[in-house]
């Protein structure tokens, strides 16, 4: 990983993500694609950044940690430079912009709630649908539920029309779809059991049900319980199993469940 992330950042020494990208799909199959290539790399490289330090941290490498911590930064500064307006505005101003830039804290503190409130508003222009890709639709109902629109997550949770994930149940799915149009998209390239926009189950595990994780605390040694109530959810629910003994014990159960698998 430490290679990879020297390769990125050797390719580009102005912190913007422009090389050493190879074939990029970037916001691949968005109903809105216009979102900019270089802007979705570089915010991928501080977010994987941003991962690379909290292991650091996890480990007892403080060193790497302040290293890691410090290429974000950096990024950060480049990126506010190159994609943001005063105004808030990002450059493309497509949902997966907006995201991106929230999620990986890119955007300047003072600018989130006017980010919020344009990407709200590109969703209603859309009639209260998504328009992200494989890349935004991840961080999409989180970055409106953590910017104050957790309304506006759950009514896109909710939709039944085109594009949402009830789009694909009223059409008979019972596996989560590579095309958000599965059922009219190219057939020469279209899987119906795709993982990509099953992302949304992460935010569901975390803002429905409420399990929650701490960074500071990893591999679930603390858990944070936080659902994020709606009244259309009138029943969830949820668990996650914890409790065993000690490490070792976790250990061996991984290796049984290895050799299973093996056969």
């Amino acid at each position: 990983m430490e290679r990879w992330m020297k390769f990125i950042r050797d390719a580009n020494p102005d912190f913007l993500r422009k090389q050493g990208v190879g074939p990029n799909f970037a916001d691949w199959l968005a109903p809105d694609e216009h979102t900019s290539k270089e802007l979705l790399a570089t915010a991928y490289w501080a977010l994987i950044a941003n991962m690379m330090s909290q292991m650091a941290q996890a480990v007892g490498k403080q060193p790497d940690a302040k290293r890691y911590s410090d290429i974000v930064d950096s990024i950060r500064k480049a990126y506010q430079k190159a994609y943001i307006r005063e105004d808030g505005e990002v450059l493309g101003g497509t949902q997966t912009s907006y995201v991106v830039t929230l999620y990986t804290k890119m955007a300047p503190p003072a600018l989130e709630a006017a980010m919020a409130t344009h990407l709200v508003k590109d969703i209603e222009s859309r009639d209260w649908h998504l328009s992200t890709g494989f890349l935004g639709t991840p961080f999409l109902l989180f970055a409106l539920a953590n910017h104050g629109r957790v309304d506006v997550a759950y009514r896109l949770l909710l939709n039944e029309t085109y594009p949402s994930w009830g789009y694909m149940l009223s059409k008979g799915a019972t596996t989560w779809w590579e095309r958000w149009n599965g059922d009219t998209g190219d057939p020469a390239m279209n899987s119906y059991n795709h993982y990509a926009f099953g992302s949304v189950v992460a935010w569901v595990y975390r803002s429905v049900a409420g399990i929650d994780t701490d960074t500071a605390a990893p591999g679930y040694r603390e858990v944070v319980i936080r659902p994020r109530l709606d009244a259309r959810i009138t029943h969830a629910r949820g668990g996650i199993r914890l409790g065993l003994r000690n490490d070792r014990e976790r250990l061996e159960r991984y290796a049984r469940r290895d050799r299973f698998h093996s056969r």
